[in-house]
């Protein structure tokens, strides 16, 4: 169902990766703080049975665990004491009068928003960590106007490339338009949140497509494996005939069919052990038929022949995991895939509903099948060695457990690149034309959280990496990476317009007020060492005027000032006490750019201007990336420099690209290393990388460009 929804969630999701690891694993994962909610449909036996397997599972590896749900089966969860709170449900009723005429439209736009309502306000009530639901359709509706993380239990033939799907006629709804609807006219913004579907199947029976999301995560039949006990209505019997166990407990809506089929079933050559869940109260005196209200599928399963009912795959699933062949009719349409594949892989007989009912055809099903036992037998028994390697409920918490530590893990920002939602979308906004505004940025960053768009979450707040998130957004969003380009292109015109191929100034110089921030690490230097910070700050100028401090940390920091100096004079730091802290300190200044051209003819360096433009540490080339990069060029073949030139700047340009980075040294060395080991850098980083690798290979200013000079004589140089 909501197609339009999954859509637009699978979109959504295609980078969330989702590692199945053991629970032992997963380290440092405090599961106490992470509470799961779990809506179950408590009318049907298997959409409780299957919650409860995962439920067990979470709650014993120390998740808080609690259930949301109503109906008969509700018991079966209150008496293994987790909390279970009463919620609007769809009624049983109300489905199996809509499925009997093959209609599929029971939820309507009163029960969606019933149940949506309901499911937000425990929601908001208990705020869990995550909503984990079992037939609960309209959790993803909630999810999207809450923003709460969910996990649905589905079967595999709903992944989105199936590759064994079911043609349906055009006619037959399967109830989506309702809920798009919904949709449509309720969710006015899609609020932030994962989505995880834990698929109650294993691959040999349901296998995923080529292309299925990292989302969808197998977790096996979540199926329950009580303890073998002793069964009356079994013990007593002689086994010298086969034993069908005949699941009739779905079927109990036709008075008629067991009345019909249990007296010509009476003088087989087999056992018949039937279940009806009460909605039989005939009689029959045939020694091969007994009729019992339930008894768990496995202990007969494990004594069985042979599977015949109307069940779903949670029966099916209890007779392959036993080795033993099925025979069933389809009912609706989830019980029609899972049928189709016990016959396309040898397990069993799918018949048709009428024939299932006419008796003659079910009777001769049975009959045949038993004859040929020993030819379904051995497929059915190593299809059951696939099943027994799946234990659904640890496998699910595994999945959890996994997503946890990703939320947990998938990006570490640090402090002074984070910032909070409002304040990264106003940054972004003053660097975008205002076509595109607040409200467009807002939509674009929250359809990109599940995509990889870098953030992490505090409490209910979405905080972004001033650096990361930009550029994934610059790689990744295309209408950002244009309107960033044209805000720039028009901030450039202000400043500079083309002219002979070059580029000239609007005018001599430009004003300028600025915000500056300083921040140091000292966890950067030496452990054993205490040192003295002297921190630069600016002096008035007549070009650099008007400086304010803002703000600075720690405070005892502004008793080290001497703005006249144009210091922070002598600031003692202990390395081993600051740790990851930093010292830190803002102004603002304004400031005069003047537009100044270099000479262009033969000049004089100093020694340290030597040392600056002409020299670089020979050990560089050494390093693996730079000759790995040098190696990949070809570069002994070529003799001409300025070819040399050309391949680096090729290089450079084709497999790296501008970005914002966070390096704290933009020396050559550095900027070799920041570039060779990254997919790019900042314009000067990656400018100082091509100086140093084009020293590096001996180039001169001729062939690499007005980076390097070029010697004419002993210390004169031309630029």
């Amino acid at each position: 169902m909501l197609e339009t929804l999954r859509q637009h969630l699978a979109a959504g999701l295609q980078h969330l990766s989702v590692r199945l690891q053991r629970a032992g694993t997963v380290a440092g994962l405090s599961r106490h703080e992470y509470p799961v909610l779990i809506f179950f449909h408590g009318y049907c036996l298997a959409h409780t049975i299957r919650p409860l397997v995962v439920g067990r599972s979470l709650r014993a590896r120390g998740y808080p665990v609690e259930f949301a749900g109503v109906g008969p089966h509700t018991a079966r969860i209150a008496d293994e004491g987790f909390p279970v709170y009463e919620i609007d449900t769809m009624p049983q009723s109300r489905m199996d009068e809509y499925v009997s005429r093959s209609d599929y439209g029971y939820y309507n736009a009163e029960w969606i928003d019933r149940c949506v309502q309901a499911e937000r306000t425990l929601i908001r009530r208990l705020r869990p960590a995550l909503a984990l639901a079992d037939m609960r359709p309209t959790l993803r509706l909630t999810a999207s106007l809450e923003g709460v993380d969910i996990a649905l239990i589905e079967a595999a033939y709903n992944q989105p490339d199936y590759p064994f799907p079911i043609r349906l006629p055009t006619s037959l709804s399967l109830g989506d338009e309702p809920f798009d609807e919904y949709a449509l006219n309720n969710v006015p913004a899609f609020a932030p949140h994962h989505i995880l579907y834990l698929v109650a199947d294993v691959p040999p029976f349901h296998p995923p497509g080529e292309d299925t999301p990292a989302h969808y995560c197998y977790v096996g039949p979540l199926i329950e494996s009580p303890r073998p006990r002793p069964v009356a209505e079994l013990d007593d019997w002689d086994d010298s005939l086969p034993l069908v166990y005949f699941n009739c407990g779905s079927t109990g809506a036709y008075p008629g069919f067991l009345d019909a089929v249990l007296p010509r079933m009476a003088d087989k050559p087999y056992r018949v052990l039937v279940t009806t869940a009460g909605r039989w109260s005939g009689q029959v005196a045939a020694p091969n038929i007994r009729v019992v209200d339930f008894v768990p599928a496995a202990w007969v399963l494990a004594r069985a022949a042979l599977f015949v009912g109307i069940g779903g795959i949670g029966s099916i699933y209890h007779a392959l995991r036993q080795g033993v062949p099925v025979i069933g009719a389809p009912e609706h349409l989830d019980q029609e895939y899972h049928l189709n594949r016990v016959r396309d892989l040898g397990l069993g007989y799918k018949l048709n509903w009428d024939e299932f009912f006419r008796v003659d055809p079910l009777l001769e099903a049975i009959d045949n099948l038993l004859v040929r036992h020993s030819e379904f037998a051995p497929l059915c028994r190593a299809f059951a060695a696939h099943i027994r390697e799946w234990d659904g409920g640890e496998a699910a918490a595994d999945v959890i457990d996994a997503f946890f530590a990703d939320q947990r893990s998938a990006h570490q920002i640090e402090p002074a690149y984070q910032m909070p939602e409002p304040e990264f979308i106003h940054h972004l906004n003053q660097s975008t034309p205002a076509d595109l505004g607040v409200e467009a940025i807002r939509t674009l960053l929250h359809r990109n959280l599940h995509r990889g768009l870098p953030h992490i979450r505090q409490g209910r707040e979405v905080v972004f990496d001033r650096a990361d998130s930009w550029n994934w957004l610059y790689d990744h969003e295309p209408v950002f990476f244009e309107s960033d380009y044209r805000a720039l292109e028009a901030k450039r015109r202000d400043f500079f317009y083309p002219v002979n191929g070059h580029i000239a100034l609007h005018r001599d110089r430009q004003r300028y007020r600025l915000t500056y921030t300083y921040r140091l690490y000292p966890s950067t230097l030496p452990s054993d060492i205490e040192a003295r910070l002297f921190l630069p700050y600016p002096i008035s100028t007549p070009h650099q005027g008007d400086i304010e401090l803002r703000a600075w940390a720690p405070d005892d920091l502004h008793t080290c000032f001497a703005p006249q100096a144009g210091f922070f004079y002598g600031y003692p730091v202990r390395v081993k006490e600051a740790a990851s802290a930093s010292v830190e300190f803002s102004y603002t200044c304004e400031l005069t750019v003047e537009g100044r051209t270099g000479p262009t003819g033969p000049t004089s360096l100093t020694a340290d201007e030597y040392r600056r433009y002409s020299e670089i540490d020979p050990k560089l080339a050494q390093a693996a990336t730079v000759q790995s990069f040098f190696a990949e060029l070809d570069l002994d073949s070529v003799e001409d420099p300025l070819e040399k030139a050309r391949r680096i700047y090729r290089q450079l340009a084709e497999t790296k690209r501008f970005k914002k980075t966070k390096e704290q040294s933009q020396d050559l060395a550095s900027c070799i290393h920041a570039v060779l080991n990254d997919n790019g850098g900042h314009c000067i980083t990656l400018s100082n990388a091509f100086i140093a690798l084009c020293r590096l290979q001996g180039i001169d200013r001729g062939a690499g460009g007005h980076w390097c000079p070029s010697c004419l004589s002993h210390r004169r140089w031309s630029f």
